[in-house]
């Protein structure tokens, strides 16, 4: 096949056969189908060829092969029916590309994924139709990329290998119809990672993920893989491990995030950025109050949801919650926002029990019963305990646990445990002085 320089623009539209490559370009109506059946293309930087229909790899003679250093500009869909990778002498800097630019619904499909070079997505909508394709360069987002329950890899550590235009990267699928995903295999590269996923909802659609390594992980081969979708009011369907949800639905949002570390030596610590939409928060959630939003992980060996100290940072105008400084024995793969509700409440730092009824017990003032379940310890300055109590309207009197003699003058040190309606534990330690 000649080798097309310059340029210049060229449509496949005759029908090659020879020894070496047979091409058979299938007319149609609309647009004429190129397919390899098993023979060598051999695309040289500069050149073009301009596909209007649909390319299809066949098996029939052997493996269908393209030496691409130019591009490819496809209107129809991408089938790979050949059992090994469709591109060959791929440079350690990838220059070959495929463009996939029709104006109509696009797809990557056939029996066996390929292995692109680099990926451009240009206007209508592209959907996988296979798993497990990858980019071993850039993939360049112009267009709406429906992962539709399929697994890309992105084969580059670099944070620009996913070129973010316009559009967004459309997850959205629940374990039970299989998670769509973007695999991308970091190694123990340390920077600054985003994902444009979107919900395809108009005007709404923002949800990019921004996940910054901080050490790196090992070995060099990991990666992480990445995917969210939206639950109903209940917060189901779970994630994949997860047992339960053990929070208050009322105030988690209704979306899960799927960041899963795959290290078989020690993955890495990690910031990370959660972008929500509206209806992830507004449309059973009417009661959550965004400036506390939080983000939580579940700990698929222990079955818990817990927080990531410090975990919090909302930013009620931007949609964002972020949290920082996950150390990688923290870091599991399903990740959930829930209200974290501000608990304000007084606690004087001494007092004079008398029996003169004046300032004669020592509590905390302010906490919504309603809302929290209680206990406080006082602790003498030795550590043990002389007083305990669980109920909010039982404070200390001043006097030793069991007996009706005042405690001595001094400073006693007190601990009080909060526990939210999500079942969250919120700990409080300080110290009181007694005055007589």
């Amino acid at each position: 096949m000649q080798s097309y320089k310059g340029k210049e623009y060229v449509t496949i539209c005759v029908i090659l056969i020879s020894a070496l490559l047979f091409l058979f370009v299938i007319p149609s109506s609309f647009s004429q189908n190129v397919v390899n059946n098993g023979d060598n293309i051999v695309i040289n930087q500069g050149a073009n060829v301009v596909i209007s229909g649909d390319y299809t790899n066949l098996t029939s003679n052997g493996d269908g092969k393209i030496d691409l250093d130019g591009e490819i500009l496809i209107n129809g869909n991408w089938k790979n029916n050949a059992s090994d990778n469709v591109f060959i002498n791929t440079e350690p800097v990838p220059d070959g590309y495929v463009i996939m630019r029709g104006s109509l619904p696009q797809y990557i499909g056939g029996a066996n994924s390929t292995n692109f070079e680099n990926l451009s997505l240009v206007n209508s909508k592209k959907t996988l139709l296979v798993t497990n394709c990858e980019v071993k360069g850039i993939l360049a987002l112009d267009a709406v990329l429906d992962l539709n329950k399929k697994k890309i890899i992105i084969d580059n550590s670099s944070p620009s290998s996913i070129n973010y235009i316009s559009n967004y990267i459309l997850s959205e699928t629940s374990p039970l119809d299989g998670y769509g995903e973007v695999q991308w295999n970091i190694g123990n590269s340390v920077n600054t990672y985003k994902i444009p996923f979107g919900s395809g909802e108009a005007n709404n659609d923002d949800l990019e993920l921004a996940l910054s390594t901080k050490t790196s992980g090992l070995p060099s081969s990991g990666s992480i893989s990445f995917a969210t979708y939206p639950t109903d009011c209940n917060n189901d369907i779970l994630p994949t491990g997860v047992m339960s949800l053990d929070y208050d639905a009322s105030l988690v949002a209704n979306r899960y995030w799927i960041i899963n570390p795959e290290y078989s030596i020690s993955k890495p610590n990690i910031d990370i950025i959660f972008q929500y939409t509206m209806n992830d928060v507004d449309a059973c959630n009417q009661n959550i109050t965004r400036e506390n939003l939080k983000a939580i992980r579940y700990n698929t060996s222990l079955f818990t949801w817990g927080d990531i100290p410090p975990s919090g940072l909302a930013n009620k105008n931007a949609k964002t919650v972020s949290v920082n400084n996950v150390l990688q024995n923290d870091f599991f793969a399903p990740w959930a926002l829930v209200e974290s509700p501000t608990i304000n409440f007084f606690i004087p730092n001494a007092f004079t029990p008398g029996n003169d009824n004046l300032n004669d017990f020592f509590g905390p003032v302010g906490i919504d019963i309603t809302k929290y379940t209680f206990t406080m310890y006082i602790f003498d300055r030795w550590g043990g305990m002389i007083f305990k109590t669980e109920k909010i309207d039982q404070f200390w009197n001043g006097k030793l646990a069991g007996s009706n003699e005042f405690a001595p003058i001094g400073v006693y040190a007190w601990l009080i445990t909060l526990c939210d309606q999500n079942k969250q534990k919120h700990d409080y330690e300080g110290t009181v002085t007694l005055i007589r």
